[in-house]
């Protein structure tokens, strides 16, 4: 019987993975893409958690479902990043330090990327990086930033090479109180 529903359950997060991979943004004239459903990312989410016993966590989905997500939510992107060997963040994490420059370079660099990729494609060369940042502004002591982002290009390239995520701003719908 527990194979049975091993069985069962592995099936199902295999096709909801097919799926999810597999469903492309279909563009409209706006330059907005169909979103998925918050119905297929709840079925997403909560069919990983049954299978794999564990939380969560959105490097198991799709660049799509994660923009999906984002903009059912209030489309805050999360990005931790690192530089290269130095992975050892508790060295300043804790101790009421602020980042090393090259880690602060970093941040710049991730929200000057993001700046231009949103103004390209909102069509508006005066967004500023405070508008992106709200609520929370940068800080010099975390390396994680916060920004509303709008333009699906961004998750696969920050992807590449950091750590993008949703934190709490997602909550599938049969979680919602």
């Amino acid at each position: 019987m527990k194979n049975t529903t091993i069985t069962i359950l592995s099936t199902l997060f295999g096709s909801l993975l097919f799926f999810s991979t597999s469903c492309a943004f279909k563009y409209s004239k706006s330059n907005y893409p169909t979103l998925i459903s918050e119905q297929e990312i709840d079925d997403f989410v909560v069919g990983w958690i049954k299978v794999n016993h564990e939380v969560f966590d959105w490097k198991h989905a799709s660049d799509d479902m994660l923009y999906s997500a984002l903009m059912h939510g209030d489309s805050l992107l999360s990005v931790d990043f690192y530089i290269d060997a130095e992975k050892k963040r508790g060295k300043f994490y804790g101790q009421s330090k602020t980042m090393p420059p090259e880690w602060l370079k970093e941040r710049d660099k991730i929200i000057t990327f993001i700046l231009e990729k949103e103004r390209r494609y909102r069509k508006d060369p005066s967004i500023t990086e405070g508008e992106l940042m709200f609520p929370y502004g940068k800080t010099d002591k975390l390396a994680v930033i916060d920004m509303k982002i709008s333009d699906p290009s961004i998750i696969p390239e920050l992807r590449k090479n950091y750590y993008a995520y949703l934190g709490t701003n997602y909550l599938p719908p049969s979680l919602r109180f």
